[in-house]
């Protein structure tokens, strides 16, 4: 059993996982959910990756859900950033997942692109490390 799945470890966190399990809107059929941004906030070290894993373990099967580490923009190129994405999306069975597919000469245009295609398809897509997006034009 791994940690994200030892009930003890969210002793007190049973309202904030209702709310993240009907967040995914588990009982409307997949073209008919609409898109939600949902933001988990706390201190460093306090398990807010470890609820989004179990967020992902209440997905319906027929949802694709992507955990997605953005990481510090000025180590990381967005062509990198977009590959990666393009190749997740791609393993989860999304369409379009081609780089011909996204063509704008801004790089940033095309990573909004890619997750407005990734939400577009019923995707949960979860930007952790978020606070680093700014640097990639979201």
């Amino acid at each position: 059993m791994t940690n994200s799945r030892k009930p003890w470890l969210f002793y007190g966190r049973e309202e904030m996982k209702k709310d993240l399990g009907s967040s995914l809107q588990s009982e409307i059929s997949k073209k008919n959910r609409i898109f939600l941004s949902i933001r988990v906030v706390g201190r460093r070290w306090i398990g807010k990756t470890k609820l989004l894993l179990q967020m992902k373990d209440m997905a319906p099967p027929d949802m694709p859900f992507i955990i997605y580490e953005m990481p510090d923009p000025t180590k990381t190129d967005i062509t990198k950033v977009i590959a990666e994405l393009l190749e997740v999306g791609e393993r989860k069975g999304l369409q379009d997942m081609s780089r011909d597919y996204y063509n704008s000469s801004v790089e940033e245009v095309n990573f909004q692109k890619i997750l407005l295609n990734m939400f577009r398809q019923g995707a949960t897509v979860v930007l952790d490390e978020f606070h680093n997006a700014d640097g990639y034009g979201l």
